[in-house]
């Protein structure tokens, strides 16, 4: 009887360690998932949110994690091991396809900033003379809409209306009635 009782005891330890075991495995799988799914949805996201900037290399390798996830999901219930292996694919996937996106959005940023900036310095000389030419009409006399000058409607600085002061001058000789022209 008391043999019966050892071997009864060394049974009970090793299903307890068996099922200690498995619940020590559930809780990695669930682990992994948790960890792959927050990955996988993480770079979906940021993909998503960057779609013109993003290549087929970094959407190859999202496509690929979701397969491997879904396949973790899949061998669950049939073999844990199996599913913690595709799991932690899984996450692996979602990081290079992360650290893809991300050089792809950089170069993508790159490639903005060398085309609308640096380079060339002929918007800032186009922009100056623009502004210096519009500025030296008005010292001119000109920034009048009607009245050709500062006072609009025959009122201010040598105002009066005329139908051709917009931005020109209207001087003591034409008595500010007809502007002598304009840069608008």
């Amino acid at each position: 009887m008391t043999k019966a009782d050892a071997d009864l005891d060394r049974l009970l330890a090793v299903v307890a360690e068996e099922r200690a075991s498995a619940e020590r495995l559930n809780r990695a799988l669930e682990q992994a998932l948790f960890t792959a799914q927050a990955r996988v949805r993480a770079v979906s996201d940021y993909i998503d949110t960057r779609r013109g900037s993003i290549g087929p290399q970094a959407r190859t390798r999202l496509a690929e994690a979701n397969r491997q996830l879904q396949a973790a999901h899949d061998k669950r219930c049939t073999d844990v091991n199996e599913a913690i292996a595709h799991a932690n694919a899984a996450a692996t996937l979602a990081d290079q396809a992360q650290s893809l996106a991300n050089a792809d959005v950089e170069s993508a940023q790159q490639a903005y900033a060398g085309r609308y900036s640096g380079g060339s310095d002929l918007g800032a000389m186009m922009g100056g003379i623009i502004i210096g030419d519009l500025l030296g009409g008005a010292m001119r006399g000109g920034f009048g809409g009607f009245g050709g000058g500062w006072g609009g409607w025959g009122g201010g600085w040598d105002g009066g209306w005329s139908p051709t002061s917009f931005g020109g001058s209207s001087g003591p000789s034409d008595d500010g009635f007809m502007g002598g022209g304009g840069r608008f």
